[in-house]
This record gives C-alpha cells, sequence and structure tokens, in this order.
C-alpha cells in the first residue's frame, strides 16, 4: 500500500531517469566491465541532476552473492546519483529459497538521496505519483510471504492496475502513473524466452499494451519499444557479444 501522506504533495511534471541492467561484477571471458561501465554510469550520474527519480529495473547485481568490491562499486555508483531512486530486484539479484537476496545489505546503508529497494510486488509512491512495480522474486518466498506462487502475485498485480485498483493506507483509490517489471514478457520476440535466463514468472505483451499508462520492461539487455506503450531500455552495455551494435539509452519519462 501506498502511504496516504504521499498523496497529499503537490503533484506537478515529474522527470522520471530509467535504466536497465547493470548487473555489477560482470566478467565475460574475463573481463571486466568496470572501465567502460564508469564510462556510461557518468552519463547516468549527469542526467540524474536534471531528474526527479531515478528507477532501476533490476539486475543491479550479476549474481546473488557480490563479492566486497561489488557492493563497494554499486554503493559508490548509487550514492552519485543526483535524485530519489527505486531499486527493483531482478532475478540475477534474488537468492534460492529464503536465503536473503543481494539488495538486503543494501537496505542497511544511509544514501545521499532517498532510496527505496523494491523486492516483492506491489505500489509505492513519491512526489504525488503512484507507481506499480513487478520485480523478481522466487516462489518460495511469495507463498511464504503472502501465501501465493510468484506467477499468482504478479497476474494478481496486472489485474489491479488494470482496473485501476490500487489504494493506498486510508483505503482510497489511486491512479496508477507508470508500471515497472522484471519478469518474462510473452510475446516480445526474444531469444530470452528460449533460454535458461526465463525467471518462473510471465506478463503478455498484449496485457500490457492494453493498459493506460506507460511499461518500463527490465530483464532484456536489448532497446525494444512496442507500440504504443511498452518500452524496454535495454541494459547500460553490451554485456554479450550477440549485443554489439544494438543501440543502448535510458529512458527518460515525463509525467
Amino acid at each position: 500500500m501506498v502511504p496516504a501522506a504521499a498523496q497529499n504533495l503537490k503533484e506537478e511534471v515529474m522527470r522520471i531517469l530509467i535504466i536497465g541492467c547493470t548487473h555489477f561484477g560482470k566478467t565475460l571471458a574475463g573481463y571486466d566491465w568496470k572501465r567502460e561501465f564508469d564510462r556510461a554510469l557518468g552519463d547516468v550520474i549527469s542526467r540524474s541532476l536534471q531528474a526527479d527519480l531515478l528507477v532501476h529495473l533490476g539486475d543491479l547485481f550479476d549474481c546473488g552473492h557480490p563479492t566486497p568490491r561489488d557492493y563497494a562499486h554499486a554503493l559508490d555508483a548509487l550514492d552519485s546519483i543526483g535524485c530519489p531512486m527505486f531499486i527493483m530486484k531482478g532475478n540475477h539479484d534474488e537468492n534460492p529459497g529464503l536465503e536473503p537476496d543481494a539488495l538486503e545489505p543494501l537496505t542497511r546503508f544511509r544514501f545521499r538521496q532517498e532510496v527505496k529497494f523494491i523486492r516483492e510486488p506491489g505500489v509505492n509512491g513519491i512526489g504525488g505519483k503512484v507507481f506499480a512495480f513487478l520485480p523478481f522474486w522466487n516462489d518460495a518466498k511469495a507463498r511464504a510471504f503472502r501465501g501465493k506462487s510468484a506467477q499468482e502475485e504478479a497476474d494478481d498485480l496486472i489485474q489491479n492496475v488494470t482496473r485501476m485498483e490500487t489504494y493506498n493506507s486510508a483505503n482510497e483509490r489511486l491512479p496508477v502513473s507508470m508500471l515497472f517489471t522484471h519478469v518474462d514478457v510473452e510475446g516480445l520476440g526474444h531469444p530470452v524466452e528460449e533460454t535458461s535466463q526465463r525467471t518462473n514468472v510471465a506478463v503478455k505483451l498484449e496485457d500490457l499494451k492494453k493498459l493506460p499508462f506507460n511499461v518500463a520492461v527490465g530483464h532484456y539487455h536489448s532497446s525494444m519499444h512496442f507500440e504504443p506503450n511498452v518500452y524496454v531500455p535495454g541494459s547500460l552495455l553490451p554485456f554479450d557479444f550477440s549485443e554489439v551494435g544494438n543501440e543502448k539509452f535510458c529512458l527518460t519519462v515525463d509525467l
């Protein structure tokens, strides 16, 4: 639920900077991407100074057990961002069963800007806007904490935002401004649909296209746009040789 106080803020145009997978700690054939990533991150930091909010679509880290060096790199990057942040959990950030995910230690860090870590499906608000989030989480946690499978949780969230049935703690109905996801999207026509990189949760592209607001999709590294409202910014860097030549970008949305 969204705190009622979040709705008392004066609604103004909000500029949102949206980035995809960063995979801190990623190597490819032994190559460390840190230098290239820091160059790309410099552009994100510069843009964040003109933004009201940054949303990270998940896969902050490349695995569920980052090294101290990976945590230090991520903390330094996040603490350089010039606006509040929502950081979603991706499938690479998750760990099996009920083991804490890779984002959990970051929740104890005091950042310069407000940072909210989105580790389970739901809605959250900031600056008078309400956003729906569908991060990755495993079945064990979904069943233990919500009594449903991760897929059932995803289906419920999509149905609720489709019917505009989201509420704050005062039981007031709230309009959703945008949806952010890090799950499989059926119908995207992307190679990940046929690989071991699939998550255990899926939504349909056609269902997302019917929503009355924009949708930003994480999990996929290629940059794509599906009319009228589904955007996939992709990863900040080409983390695979197959991505060479694929344009990478940060998505900017004014709401």
